[in-house]
């Protein structure tokens, strides 16, 4: 298990998207101001997210509050796990107070599941799913954002003709130690295929050469 990011609910997605973007300096590294989700990197590992509201209030039960009610949540403690049945099934035991189970969620791209701590604060846990069970309209998305993230290496190559924004859209997750061999995945963001060997939860930077669209540990 690992921090994968805090990701902040929002209701004015493009207005928050423009201050962390315009304001605060952040790159981002999936998505754009339409949302409803998108990806900041901040330091080496670690990602600052933004997401509808009204769409994470469907996933943990809330949906019947109105949007700016106190009641509803503002930020997700996300947690990157290798299997999220498992890590249900084993926080379970130990008395965790989950709000759902686990289910498959194809337009975030991932299979989670949330919990409360004691205090009430909203954590989600992940995995995975596979790039066959994405919904189109991600898909357009990752096409799009692939897409803007060639044109930026473009016009920042550097001497050596390898494009200097090729850490742009480098790796947004970490290998975790484990036998399985899982690669990571989150609400709207991006996947290969299936993963290979080694256990590495690693999603690979924009495709710098033609014809590949990542690049893979």
């Amino acid at each position: 298990m690992r921090m994968y990011s805090v990701r902040l609910l929002v209701q004015d997605f493009g207005t928050c998207f423009r201050f962390y973007r315009d304001i605060i300096g952040l790159a981002p590294v999936w998505g754009d101001e339409s949302g409803p989700y998108a990806d900041f990197r901040v330091g080496d590992e670690t990602m600052l997210a933004l997401f509808s509201r009204d769409l994470m209030s469907e996933a943990v039960g809330t949906a019947d509050l109105p949007s700016a009610a106190r009641e509803q949540d503002s930020f997700v403690v996300v947690l990157q796990v290798d299997d999220v049945d498992a890590a249900h099934k084993r926080l379970a035991e130990k008395g965790a107070d989950f709000v759902n189970a686990p289910k498959d969620y194809p337009g975030w791209t991932i299979r989670a599941v949330h919990l409360r701590d004691p205090e009430g604060n909203l954590l989600e846990m992940f995995s995975p799913l596979g790039r066959e069970h994405w919904t189109e309209e991600v898909e357009q998305k990752d096409r799009r954002t692939a897409a803007q993230d060639r044109s930026a290496a473009n016009r920042w190559a550097s001497p050596t003709g390898m494009p200097a924004a090729s850490s742009a859209h480098f790796q947004r997750y970490v290998p975790i130690p484990t036998k399985g061999a899982v690669r990571s995945c989150h609400p709207a963001g991006l996947m290969g295929p299936e993963p290979r060997s080694w256990g590495l939860q690693i999603i690979a930077v924009a495709d710098l050469l033609d014809g590949l669209d990542r690049i893979m540990f």
